[in-house]
């Protein structure tokens, strides 16, 4: 799968559960299937205190998700809002499909 235009990965931060430890959750929105439910991919990737608060994780996340997809790019990322960042690729406009 690969789809450019459009598309982009959010993530978010999952705390920490009796049986889980703290993750960052990302989201790939790949449109409807033909019954009409909504298709999404995701990834779970552990959070790594080694690296600094915020974005190193995220980011991690995010290219983890764009590997299993096939993006072959790299991303762009932003802070969105309290714990989501959102991640598109970072292509020149020519090179969008």
């Amino acid at each position: 799968m690969t789809r450019y235009l459009g598309d982009a990965i959010l993530t978010r931060y999952a705390g920490p559960t009796n049986t889980r430890g703290s993750r960052i959750i990302a989201t790939l929105d790949i449109g409807s299937s033909s019954d009409g439910r909504r298709r999404v991919r995701t990834a779970v990737v552990g959070y790594d205190d080694a690296l600094s608060t915020g974005m190193p994780n995220h980011a991690r996340a995010a290219e983890e998700l764009a590997r299993r997809v096939g993006w072959t790019c790299q991303l762009a990322g932003a802070w969105l809002r309290s714990d989501v960042y959102i991640f598109v690729p970072d292509l020149p406009a020519e090179d969008y499909r």
